[in-house]
């Protein structure tokens, strides 16, 4: 047998199955959000999310610095106070991987003191658990 019919019967590797990006995440979780009802609207209506990252142009970046941007804030914010908090902010990451910076722990180090909830969350569903967690907190 030739080496080419040798390299045909190889067995091929089988992909792993690829992790949903922190985007994809944000935005499946924005999608829930506006499903579960909240008041006399959904619960998207009191979330808010401050667009930090993403690729912008040195001068954009200079601008949003002088604007009030800070480095590590987190990706989602939740403005209703329960349980004692004055609101939630959610760092999302994926699965696995998705690594939290130093200026993000920090910040979120400085939430906490303030008297806000921060959590970070790994995925669409304990994203998800995060915020249910949280709304119960006004059940108590």
């Amino acid at each position: 047998m030739s080496n080419f019919y040798a390299r045909q019967n190889k067995p091929k590797p089988v992909a792993k199955p690829k992790q949903p990006s922190e985007d994809s995440i944000h935005l499946a979780l924005m999608d829930w959000l506006s499903t579960v009802p909240y008041k006399d609207g959904n619960l998207i209506d009191v979330f808010h999310h401050s667009p930090n990252g993403g690729v912008s142009s040195f001068r954009q970046k200079a601008k949003f610095k002088k604007m009030g941007t800070r480095n590590g804030f987190p990706d989602l914010q939740c403005f209703v106070a329960l349980g004692g908090y004055h609101g939630l902010f959610v760092e999302i990451k994926r699965e696995k991987g998705g690594v939290v910076s130093a200026d993000q722990k920090s910040m979120m180090a400085i939430l906490d003191s303030e008297g806000y909830k921060t959590v970070v969350t790994r995925g669409l569903d304990a994203s998800v658990a995060a915020i249910q967690d949280y709304m119960a907190l006004g059940e108590q």
